[in-house]
């Protein structure tokens, strides 16, 4: 299933990411990655994202005036909030809440759209070795998530190599800035 094997390539991503010595791990206000959306379903999404520290979180998704909130299992700093109930082919407004740190109220860009029935036509794009950082290669990435980006994909599916050096926190954080307006 593509949605999962996507979750598999960004999982992987993610562990070299925090993998890293605590020492590497800057300071900043907000999410270290994220939100961004997993494993979209008709009728589910799980909404990741990555903290500094330890913490509880919440989603909230709003349907019109009704707002439904899904709440972490534990407090932890990788988060993965599976939100369900959800109507085919709909789409929701979704906010994220970790201790002090939240997306921005009524931003348009935190949505879940959900997967129509069978048959429905959608599209996708697919691509690989994006690479952004001292390579070089970050206004090619740029250009091509643009334009994925314009076909208004239902999924992506990044075939490898991301960054040059997976030990590397700014690259990844990098990529991830590049990345954002495929995987919000």
């Amino acid at each position: 299933m593509i949605p999962s094997f996507r979750k598999t390539l960004q999982l992987a991503a993610l562990a070299c990411w925090f993998l890293l010595p605590g020492g590497a791990l800057a300071e900043k206000a907000g999410f270290l990655a994220g939100p961004y959306l997993l494993d979209v379903t008709d009728r589910s999404a799980t909404i990741a994202f990555h903290t500094h520290a330890t913490q509880p979180a919440e989603v909230a998704v709003f349907d019109g005036d009704q707002v439904r909130r899904f709440r972490a299992a534990e407090p932890a700093t990788a988060h993965f909030i599976t939100v369900d109930g959800l109507a085919p082919s709909h789409t929701y407004r979704y906010s994220v809440a970790a201790g002090d740190t939240r997306t921005p109220a009524g931003d348009p860009a935190y949505q879940i759209k959900t997967a129509g029935p069978p048959g429905d036509a959608f599209h996708f794009v697919v691509y690989g070795d994006p690479r952004p950082g001292e390579s070089g290669t970050q206004r090619h990435h740029q250009a091509v998530v643009a334009e994925a980006a314009s076909l208004e994909p239902f999924f992506s599916v990044i075939l490898g190599d991301m960054v040059d050096e997976g030990g590397n926190l700014n690259l990844w954080q990098n990529f991830f800035e590049v990345e954002a307006p495929l995987i919000r």
